[in-house]
């Protein structure tokens, strides 16, 4: 999540984004079987959906019903993808800096999360120390309720070595490079800090030296 963003789902954004990559990876198998399923408002909700080439989804009209309908039956659809895809294995979804997140994503996910207990689906948020807001406000007290296993874990931030060591794995330089020290120094030791400045110093070096990104690489990281 980020600050500036203020659109509905934006906690969602990257999970719905990375099912429709995860689709395009899936085992054949899975894929025939989530081809019944209908998942036409799920692609009108997030538009991202419809490039999951492996099902040739249609975005249904979200004109022809109310808000309230479109939401309704496009996370349906989302739960029913969800156990297509955990078949076979259980699904992580891992959202960082949730204390960015809306009222929205936080009752999409305890929907997600409660209404099918036997659903094979971990939820990993990061949270800055101290924080709260409307997703946090109304995600913890209800998976309480549900009687959602939960647990937290506090971190702290990294060491200069183990930040300039992933700096170095992100970069694919020598650990010892005098930007991988200054892009960990900077960083302060936040691995999410870390992944944004990288990113800046790549941006950047691709406009001067007119190179191709390799971003795939780093966004695994």
């Amino acid at each position: 999540c980020y600050e500036w963003e203020r659109v509905p789902y934006k906690a969602l954004d990257g999970l719905i984004d990375n099912l429709a990559r995860a689709l395009r990876r899936a085992p054949m198998e899975i894929v025939r079987a989530l081809s019944n399923e209908d998942l036409s408002w799920l692609a009108a909700l997030f538009p991202v959906m419809a490039r999951a080439d492996a099902l040739d989804i249609l975005p249904a009209d979200p004109s022809t019903v109310t808000r309230d309908v479109l939401v309704d039956r496009a996370f349906q659809q989302l739960g029913r993808l969800i156990d297509g895809l955990t078949l076979q294995r259980p699904l992580v979804v891992f959202i960082d800096d949730v204390h960015w997140g809306d009222l929205e994503s936080a009752q999409a996910l305890v929907r997600l999360m409660t209404e099918q207990p036997a659903r094979k689906l971990l939820l990993l948020l990061t949270v800055e120390s101290d924080t709260s807001g409307p997703f946090l406000n109304w995600l913890l007290p209800r998976l309480g309720q549900a009687r959602v296993g939960s647990a937290t874990i506090e971190l702290g931030p990294l060491d200069l070595r183990s930040t300039a060591a992933l700096a170095s794995a992100m970069l694919g330089i020598s650990a010892e490079h005098p930007d991988v020290l200054k892009l960990a120094m900077e960083s302060k030791g936040l691995p999410g800090a870390l992944r944004e400045l990288v990113r800046q110093r790549i941006t950047a070096s691709s406009q001067d030296e007119e190179t191709v990104l390799d971003a795939v690489r780093i966004a695994d990281i």
